[in-house]
Order: C-alpha cells, then structure tokens, then sequence
C-alpha cells in the first residue's frame, strides 16, 4: 500500500475535453479540471469564482436581438454602444446615457437581421461602420447627448494620366507639354441613352496642356453635365475634383448591393474591403486622409489590391498586426509593402493559413489575433513564426474542443483585473478562456445562468475593463432582454443584481421589477440571507438592514480529474485510490462546499449578523469512506467570493498483489 500526497498546484488549463481524460502523459492534464464552470483560472494559476453581473437596463426592444459596440473617446471615457430596435442607445460607467427623462437615442439604418455582420474600426472619436448592404458610415460624438451617424462622404480626385471611373463615366486626362494651372476645366455633356454628346477643355485654353481621353458613359439613366476642375497642380501632379448632374454621385465601384463588407486601419490608412462585386478587393486611403481614396502613382496614394487566390471567397475582417491581416471566408491573407510600407507600388500578399474565418470581430490579444473559425467551433489566434517566416493559425481549443458548443456568436477581451477573452455561445452559455501565450498558458471556463448570454462587448473604464453583457432571460413568462455588467467594481455575486441602502434599516426591499416571479438569493448587510421570491417587484427579509444585494444565485463548480501518480510497480491509473483526506489551500473566500460537506470557516468569534471574514490559508476536509472512481468537487453555492489556489490530496494506492 503506497500512501502519497498528489498536489495541484495550478488550473491554468482550465476545462479540457472529456476526450483527454485518458491522457496523463499531457503536461495539460495536471493543470486541469474536468469541470470548470462559473469561474476561471488566473494567469497566477488559480481558479476564481466569476463576479455576477449588474443589471443596467432593458433594452428599447426585448423582441429583437442585440450587437453591442464599444466606443472608446479617451483614456477616461467611453461607451457601450446598444444597437437594437432601429436605435443606438448609449452606456456610460454602468448607466444608460439619458436626455432627460428618456434615454438617449439616434436612428440606424441597420435591420436586426443585419446586426451580427456590422464592422467597425476607430481612429479618435470618429467610428467608421461597415456592412456589405449599406454605404459606409461614420459615427461621431460631440457631447454625451450629441451623436451623429452619416455616410462617409469619399473624395475621389482625378490624376492626369490615370483611370478615374465611377458608375457614370470614366476618363483619362493625357498631361501636354505645357503644365495645367489650377482652374482648369474639363466638361463632359451626356445624353439619357448614355452617348457622350460633347467635350470641352481644358478652359481656360492653353498651348499643348493636354486633352481628355476615353470619355465613356456607362451606367446613365439621364442626360448629365460633368465638370472636371483641375484643383492641385505641380511638374509631376495634377489633381482634378469631379462633379456631376446627377444628385448623390456614387463612389468609384461602390453602390447599393455591393458595399464593402469590412474596415479597418494599418499604418494611418484606412482600408476598406470584400464587396459582394469584387470580394476578394481591398482599397485604402491615402495615409493620414482616411476619406481620400485617389488612385495614384506615389508612395501616399490611394491603393487598390485584388487578391490572386485559387479560391473565391469574400474578405470578412481587415485586422492590424504585425502586417495588414486579411481574413476571408476561406482563408488568412498578410500584406507587407517595403521600407514605405504598402504603397500603390510596392505590396506584398501572401497566403498563410486556409481555415475561413466566421463574422464574428476578431480581437487582439497581446502580439496575436485571436479569430473565431469559419465553422465556429475552434477559436485561433494568428502569430508570426520566426523559424517557418510566415503566420500560423494556432487552435486554442485543441485541448478543449468541446468548449464551443454548436458555436460561439460573439467575443471580446480584456486585461485588467484579469487576462481574459469572453466569449458567447449559441445556446447562451458564456465561455473565459484564460490566454498568456509567453508563458504557455490556455485555459477555458463556462459560465451558466439563469437564462442566456447572447453578446458580448468590453471598454475600459475608470477602475477596470468592462464586459457589458446582452443577457436574455424568462421572467414572469416573457422574454426579456437585458444589458448587464460583469460586475468588478461593487463585487456583486449574484446576476442580474441591484443593489440597495437606507440608512433606516428595513426588512423590505423594492425596484426588482426585472426579476419579477424569480427565486433571488440575497446579500444582507454582507452575509447571504438565503433566497426569496420577488412578488411585485419587492423583496421581504426575515430582518431589517440597511445594504442589500439582491440577484440570481449561481453555482461555481470547480471537478477535478482522477489523480494520476507513476508508482513504482505502475500507474496509480485503473486503482481503486483512496483518498481520506483533502487539503485545500483558498485565497480571500468565506465559503465553499467539497464534495457536498461545508468547509468551516465561520468561528465563535465572529458576532452573529456580522460577515465571515475573508481567508486565505489551508483548510482539510476529511472524506470519509471516498474511493475511485467518483471525482472530488469543490463547490460554492452562496453568493460569496472563492478562490482555489490548489488541492492537496492524501492517497492510499494498493499495490498491485492487494
């Protein structure tokens, strides 16, 4: 009979799959549960109990699905954008912006059934949206109550000696042997079956300026003028800004149905890209003129590239990295340029990587992109290889293929307090994944509640990044949709929470309206009351108190895997193991179950109605009668803080001949 102590020192491998629960030999496997759920593992190798969720507000139309867009004005402000009913309505440090007794909202032209496919990219306090059916747009904000959404008005200007086109015309002004001033004109005059009917210029006249070249109508409904006015002239340059007859003159090869489908910036251009015309096109301003798309032959010019690939696929995310990553349905794409960067001349595409990506935003994680797959079951993240030169699309759900569910919707990151990415699952289920790369730590959780995580965005606010959460849930037999917040900042344990004071104490409480008919767990004075029903929006306690918290309970469990020791006549694998005795060592925790049993940590020093105090130190559990191969649960029901820094447990192995 061998008698050892097998220690778990970490959990940063969070939840893998039940299809490695044989695999001992992985370095993953010690650092594993088999079961993680409500809480995460730290990059410092903990696993942590998740906060609740603050309860913000319903949103304009619980009928209709939610995207959820941050907007990051400054260091110190920023907003969570809630597209949902035909509106935006705007979240501040928690609360819903108001015009004075209503909340504040402007317009969009996007349907629900829209809203997953809309892209964004932000340069200052301009928000630059783009959808495949709609003509880019910019949102802009002058004050809190101020909010504008317009279409990007581009600026295409003709260069002498290059292809200028639209939907209406399309011409080439050949330079002479004398310079064109600034004031020069061009004309084109049109008739309504698209015929050029006559040119003039350039006016004033000039010897040998030049001539106008090519003049085509090719999409005319109605007879137009067209005024071709020279604006910017030099020995190696003229520009020329064109006008015309017909009202709303389109862009050069966008129009309605064949808008581009993503944006995004790299090295001061912004890029456009993936029409359903020209899917596999990206186009990008001249740098530091976000609006300007002039094709031309210099280094800060316009660009235009088209994608030489075997396969036909829409470029779905334009994403800035070590090089301009472009991610198509059916694979990723890097462009480099030269010491200028990308330039009209000089670009370098490349294929790396054919996974697809699905239209979920990919986020940045340190020095990778982090991309959901075409099927959306694997998440990857694309880093540069130093030993192969090219970028690789790494698995990060290869330990933990059963994390995604049928499919992940949404996701998004943050970096303090803690290193995590957030993800949404399609049956509301909401996933962490715990991702340093340096030091080789992945690790995976879910998260459960009382209904349906459906999105999920993060900005950074005052004392934390935020995760604000569109949250559908069943109260009083209808559906319900909410914006919450993981909660850092107030430490609320419950979801869906609010919170209470008055200074008279009073037993009951009021304004839960939003969990009308729910069993609520309730935080009185600091120390868990038990559940109530909420009846009429009111909560009754047992006694009064002056401070509530008062939410929907949720259950952090955290299972380990059968521990797996190399004896000297075998594994301890297939054994019926014996563990009488647990230790677990907890950081900043008042409660916890193990196995069902509660650990101890209230004593007779504490005052009745006074809260535990937080501990952290070791706490043995004694596990009477506990062999192979039932599994060891850690549990914390209460709505109270828990953190397992590891499990020690005492074994009992019979040798081989007992």
């Amino acid at each position: 009979m061998a008698k050892i102590v097998h220690f778990q020192s970490d959990f940063t491998a969070g939840e893998i799959s039940p299809k490695l629960l044989a695999r001992t030999d992985l370095k993953a496997y010690d650092n594993a549960l088999k079961t993680m759920v409500n809480a995460y593992s730290m990059t410092h190798g903990g696993a942590k109990r998740r906060p609740g969720t603050m309860f913000i507000g319903e949103v304009k139309n619980s009928n209709q699905t939610v995207r959820l867009i941050p907007f990051v004005y400054s260091k110190t402000l920023s907003f969570m954008l809630v597209l949902n009913g035909g509106v935006i309505q705007f979240v501040k440090n928690g609360s819903f912006v108001m015009d004075g007794a209503t909340r504040y909202e402007i317009p969009i032209p996007y349907m629900e059934s829209e809203l997953a496919d809309i892209t964004f990219a932000q340069a200052g306090n301009t928000l630059y949206l783009a959808h495949t059916n709609h003509a880019p747009r910019i949102l802009q904000r002058a004050t809190d109550t101020s909010w504008t959404l317009t279409p990007i008005l581009f600026t295409y200007k003709a260069l002498s000696d290059q292809w200028y086109q639209n939907d209406y015309i399309k011409f080439k002004i050949l330079a002479g042997t004398t310079q064109f001033a600034v004031g020069d004109v061009f004309t084109i005059v049109t008739n309504a079956s698209g015929a050029v009917t006559s040119t003039t210029g350039p006016t004033p006249a000039g010897t040998n300026k030049g001539v106008l070249y090519g003049a085509a109508v090719t999409n005319t409904k109605v007879a137009q003028t067209w005024t071709i006015t020279c604006q910017v002239s030099t020995a190696s340059r003229q520009e020329w800004i064109v006008s015309g007859s017909v009202s709303g003159t389109p862009t050069l090869t966008w129009n309605t149905g064949k808008f581009p489908s993503t944006v995004g910036f790299f090295e001061q251009r912004l890029y456009f890209g993936g029409t359903s015309a020209e899917p596999q096109t990206i186009w990008g301003s001249v740098t530091g003129d976000f609006t300007n798309f002039t094709i031309g032959p210099n280094d800060g010019d316009a660009v235009q590239f088209t994608f030489a690939s075997n396969r036909y696929d829409q470029i779905v995310h334009l994403e800035s990295a070590r090089q301009l990553i472009a991610m198509s349905s059916g694979g990723e794409f890097s462009l480099t340029g030269g010491t200028a960067g990308i330039t009209p001349s000089s670009v370098r595409i490349r294929a790396n990587t054919f996974h697809g990506a699905a239209p979920a935003k990919p986020i940045r994680i340190s020095q990778e992109v982090v991309f959901l797959q075409r099927d959306r079951r694997k998440v990857r993240a694309i880093s540069y290889s130093v030993a192969e030169d090219t970028n690789l699309a790494t698995d990060l759900t290869l330990f933990a293929e059963h994390i995604t569910g049928t499919g992940v919707k949404d996701m998004t990151f943050t970096q303090d307090p803690d290193y995590l990415l957030w993800a949404t699952r399609d049956d509301g289920v909401l996933l962490s994944m715990t991702h340093l790369r340096d030091q080789q730590i992945t690790g995976w959780a879910r998260h459960i509640t009382d209904g349906y995580f459906e999105n999920c965005a993060s900005v950074p606010e005052e004392t934390a990044d935020q995760t604000y959460l569109a949250v559908r849930r069943v109260v009083n037999g209808t559906s319900k949709r909410y914006i919450e917040l993981l909660d850092y900042t107030t430490g609320a344990m419950t979801d869906s929470a609010t919170f209470g004071y008055n200074a008279t104490k009073t037993a009951v409480w009021s304004g839960i309206d939003h969990l009308e008919g729910k069993t609520v767990a309730v935080v009185a004075d600091g120390v868990p009351h038990g559940h109530r029903e909420v009846i009429g929006g009111t909560v009754t306690l047992d006694y009064p108190v002056n401070n509530v918290e008062i939410g929907l309970p949720y259950t952090t469990t955290l299972e380990m895997l059968h521990p797996a020791e190399q004896l000297a006549d075998g594994s301890s694998q297939a054994r019926a193991v014996s563990i009488p005795k647990i230790t677990v060592r907890f950081s900043q925790t008042s409660s916890c179950k193990v196995n069902g049993n509660n650990v101890p940590f209230r004593t007779n020093q504490v005052p009745l109605g006074q809260p535990t105090p937080l501990f952290t130190g070791d706490k043995q559990v004694a596990l009477l009668g506990w062999r192979s191969p039932h599994t060891i649960k850690i549990e914390q029901d209460l709505p109270s803080p828990m953190t397992v820094l590891g499990v020690a447990l005492q074994m009992a192995i019979p040798d081989l001949n007992d």
